[in-house]
């Protein structure tokens, strides 16, 4: 399991070399956007759906697929509280969960992780990329209620025996006050 909380494509880079020679894995991409990591996985092999729920981003990733030639990646549009519901348990070797849990309620976002690990065969993994809270620091209510705090997507990996966090970042989101609103940002200047 990787919880990397810093720029995608860094992210995607170390879940790309912790799975090199593996041979092709059936991956999810859950909040797949315009599709970029899946096609890059795709392009190394793999066999990979990406799912979001923005109708014109899926439309987006069908036709870079198409125009890339990478017949081994799907996209769908599928709300990521779907997804226990549309894939048996254990039918992916690796579940991506990338930049969307802060856009969801906690419960939700825990929901989706739950279903991730469901979702995956024994022995592969979890890769989540998103942003962190830290509630002494952060001025919005509504962050400090959705985005998960420094070492709770470890907790959640490790009472769980059946899961061994084989790589973990924690950084702190960047954030800009902004009218008294609190924006996160991806980019740490």
């Amino acid at each position: 399991m990787s919880s990397a909380i810093h720029r995608p494509h860094q992210f995607i880079d170390r879940f790309v070399n912790q799975i090199e020679g593996e041979g092709p894995l059936r991956i999810l991409d859950v909040g797949c956007g315009l599709g970029q990591t899946a096609l890059r996985l795709a392009s190394l092999g793999h066999q990979v759906m990406g799912i979001s729920n923005d109708e014109a981003d899926i439309e987006t990733a069908q036709v870079n697929a198409r125009r890339s030639g990478l017949h081994t990646c799907m996209f769908e549009v599928m709300d990521a509280r779907d997804i226990r519901s549309n894939f048996d348990q254990g039918f992916f070797r690796a579940v991506i969960i990338s930049d969307m849990l802060h856009l969801m309620s906690k419960d939700d976002s825990l929901d989706v992780i739950k279903s991730a690990k469901s979702l995956t065969a024994p022995k592969g993994y979890n890769a989540i990329w998103g942003y962190l809270v830290d509630p002494e620091k952060s001025t919005s209510s509504r962050n400090s209620e959705r985005m998960f705090r420094p070492g709770e997507l470890h907790t959640i990996y490790t009472v769980d025996p059946q899961w061994q966090i084989i790589d973990e970042t924690e950084d702190e989101f960047a954030s800009i006050s902004h009218m008294g609103n609190e924006h996160v940002s991806s980019h740490t200047g």
